[in-house]
């Protein structure tokens, strides 16, 4: 008798065994409740028959295992892996929560975790072995970065572009109104793998110290077994919070034969920067998966990346744990952190992890989601994460919801709608409700365009192009109102809500500016629809009642591009905007503004919009790369107040590398009343009152600092 039949008949026979009437748990427990507590428990008759039972139950075990002793599960397995369990779902939420919503199951067991990927898992989909190479996933990630600072500092100074008021986005240049951080690629280097440390002081620039790449490998080596010296640091975004600097790594391991695990960690690393000469390591904390994004809040910083799953096709052991359960902090993630979507389709993990900033020795907390790309978008109390999936020729989204609150993260429900979502600014929480903006695809088979179904109703339609929607979700994630069929033939561009309003810009030849009236979620109604030429790929509150878009002009009748633009919208009546001024940059064609909301220096009390921008004159062939601040008064309109060329200047571009003005690194920020451009370790710094240049500073981790004062 093998051990797969011995397994079967020692299943079979207990499942025939009746349980005594007596032993039955309910009865167990409501004698063990009577009983005194005055009462030593280990002279406790109901003690002597739950141990009798755990007994029986090892032996069990042991039985069933004997045919591999030194097997071991997991010490956070919730079931018996051995068995065939199903999903649960998250059993602390089970309660308060409305029963018509679909609770987020967990993964329920390993083998059934195994089972879901094995089942899902096409590997030949996603990439070429034999080459090693990825060829169909290309890891779309909504990329967000940002700052935030707590210090208490009079002196006025620039927080990064980020989404949500109080919650800080990372950056890879942050300020905290004294020194200047920013990382930028060593010697050798086309990754970001150092930081330079800079004060910056009513214009004078002051070299502090280079976290060097030597340096990072060494503090990475805490969290690491083996050479520490095949460890590379790529910085992708950082945090300064109050005197702690947070670096997000992903850390490429050259001791890893295989390609596809060379890159499969992200690491924080903190840093004291109170003396910023001389940073002191703190930690470093290391989950699975590549760095997606991250938010930082009240102290506790939540940190997302994704790991895809690498199954060997001629593997079919459950018990090689290494191939397909995530690991957060070095250890694998328990079936009770790891939550399954609707329509799981992806051999992959997000990772969301959570810890305090003050006491950065382990995470506070960390789930996993088994799904791919996706978006995050993070309010004051709730993160959700959206991921797009195909199913039966639709293209819809799932929308998953966690609490957090002081690093913990707790799962409240899902929903599933039509369409994908552009962004993270495609989501907005508002008084309880989540507020969607989609563009929804037409479903199609093999013989072209199919009916199909919108979300809020059983109507079927014949589409023959995609259309734009609309959708609010109540707090309990059922859809409580909608729009839907929005400029067919179009996709959404940009979106930006503002309480009660939604605007949302769509394109094809001409850019409707849509505004939705929000105030009752139940019935959101389009209000106006203002078409102007060209279109916005990002939006911004530029004051009460003006609205900012930034994105490209385009010819209404041959839709060639004809330069960046800027408008200015009038939204004093919410429901009735205007065009009120607009100015386009001739012969420029890219911003990575335009894609990367914390690459624009916006603000409003100040007076500043700033970005990077490339430009092309087709008589000369000359390309250009430039940083230009605007301001914008009303009567007046859009004025120029600065243009800088990165490329000629002597001290932000670097002539032997032409990467040092192409890699879009160029940030600009303002400490008190003076402006920064930097450029990796290139530091130049601008009177704000008249944009003359006072210092340059270059700051090397291989030569003496390159410093220059201009009269």
């Amino acid at each position: 008798m093998n051990e797969q039949e011995f397994q079967q008949r020692l299943r079979e026979q207990t499942d025939t065994t009746p349980i005594p009437e007596s032993l039955a748990p309910e009865q167990i427990r409501e004698r063990l409740h009577q009983s005194s507590p005055s009462k030593k428990w280990y002279r406790n008759p109901w003690f002597s028959v739950a141990a009798a039972c755990i007994v029986i139950g090892i032996l069990s075990i042991s039985v069933l295992r004997i045919s591999h002793p030194l097997t071991k599960y997991p010490e956070n397995e919730t079931s018996d892996p051995v068995g065939d369990p199903v999903s649960e779902p998250y059993a602390s939420e089970k309660e308060g929560i409305a029963d018509d919503i679909r609770i987020i199951p967990t993964a329920g067991s390993y083998r059934h975790l195994y089972r879901i990927l094995a089942d899902h898992y096409q590997y030949d989909q996603f990439f070429d072995v034999e080459n090693g190479v990825e060829s169909a996933v290309d890891g779309d990630a909504a990329a967000a970065t940002g700052s935030e600072s707590a210090a208490e500092d009079s002196l006025d100074y620039y927080e990064t572009n980020a989404q949500v008021e109080g919650i800080a986005e990372a950056d890879i240049t942050v300020t905290d109104g004294q020194y200047i951080y920013s990382c930028f690629p060593g010697e050798g280097s086309y990754t970001n793998n150092e930081v330079a440390i800079v004060r910056g002081t009513d214009g004078t620039l002051e070299g502090c110290c280079i976290l060097s790449s030597d340096r990072l490998t060494a503090d990475l080596a805490s969290s690491y077994t083996g050479d520490a010296a095949q460890l590379h640091p790529d910085i992708a975004e950082m945090y300064i919070y109050q005197d702690t600097l947070i670096l997000m790594c992903n850390v490429f391991d050259e001791t890893l034969d295989d390609v596809f695990y060379s890159c499969q960690s992200t690491c924080l690393l903190v840093y004291d920067v109170t003396d910023a000469e001389h940073p002191v390591h703190l930690s470093t904390l290391r989950q699975d998966g590549t760095y997606e994004s991250s938010r930082l809040t009240d102290g506790y910083l939540y940190t997302f990346s994704k790991s895809y799953v690498y199954l060997d096709k001629t593997t079919t052991d459950v018990q090689d744990y290494d191939q397909y359960l995530p690991h957060v902090g070095g250890d694998y993630m328990g079936c009770d952190q790891i939550f399954l979507p609707e329509c799981p389709n992806v051999p992959a993990y997000q990772i969301v992890t959570a810890f305090r900033i003050d006491d950065p020795a382990q995470f506070t907390d960390s789930k996993a989601i088994l799904a791919g790309d996706g978006i995050y978008y993070m309010s004051p109390e709730n993160i959700y994460f959206a991921e797009s999936y195909w199913e039966d020729g639709n293209r819809s989204t799932e929308i998953m919801k966690f609490h957090y609150t002081d690093g913990t993260i707790q799962p409240q429900g899902s929903i599933s709608v039509n369409g994908y979502l552009l962004n993270q600014f495609a989501m907005d929480e508002y008084q309880g409700n989540l507020r969607l903006a989609v563009t929804v695809m037409p479903s199609y088979d093999d013989t072209g365009i199919e009916p199909y179904r919108s979300a809020t109703d059983d109507v079927a339609f014949i589409g023959g192009g995609q259309t734009n929607a609309l959708y609010v979700i109540s707090s309990d994630m059922e859809l409580v109102g909608s729009i839907e069929h929005l400029a067919k033939d179009e996709r959404i561009y940009s979106v930006r809500f503002m309480g009660d309003t939604g605007y949302f810009v769509t394109f094809r030849e001409t850019d409707p500016l849509f505004a939705v009236d929000l105030s009752d979620p139940e019935h959101p109604t389009v209000m106006d629809a203002l078409k102007v030429t060209g279109f916005s790929n990002y939006l911004h509150a530029y004051s009460e009642h003006l609205l900012l878009g930034f994105g490209e002009e385009v010819h209404p009748d041959t839709g060639e591009m004809l330069g960046l633009k800027l408008s200015m919208f009038d939204t004093s009546d919410p429901y009735h905007i205007q065009e009120i001024d607009k100015t386009v940059l001739p012969n420029s064609y890219y911003s990575t503004a335009q894609y990367n909301h914390k690459a624009l220096l916006i603000q409003p009390e100040r007076n500043l919009i700033g970005f990077y921008l490339h430009s092309y004159d087709e008589e000369t062939f000359m390309q250009t790369c430039e940083y230009v601040i605007y301001s914008y008064t009303e009567g007046t309109g859009f004025q120029e107040q600065c243009r800088v060329d990165i490329q000629s200047d002597p001290i932000l571009s670097d002539t032997q590398d032409s990467s040092a003005y192409y890699s879009d690194q160029v940030r600009g920020i303002y400490i008190g009343d003076f402006l920064y451009l930097i450029n990796g370790n290139r530091i130049c710094s601008y009177s704000l009152d008249t944009f003359e240049k006072q210092e340059g500073l270059i700051l090397p981790d291989h030569d003496e600092p390159v410093h220059e004062v201009y009269p």
